[in-house]
């Protein structure tokens, strides 16, 4: 059996919902919607280390006296 949903609908969570029950979902998706893969392990460690943040000593009103 198949459920079939419209734009409207969490698809992903129809399926997980309805995952004990012999049925397919096919749900339409959004025409706005991005689809993105995580960025492979190797490329986001590649090259040299970022430089060291400036750190901002924080002040309190004694110190300034």
């Amino acid at each position: 059996m198949w459920v079939i949903a419209d734009a409207g609908y969490d698809g992903p969570r129809l399926a997980f919902l309805l995952s004990d029950l012999p049925v397919r979902v096919l749900a339409r998706m959004r025409s706005d919607r991005v689809l993105r893969r995580p960025a492979a392990l190797a490329a986001r460690h590649q090259g040299t280390p970022a430089p060291p943040r400036w750190r901002v000593r924080v002040r309190r009103p004694r110190d300034l006296g």
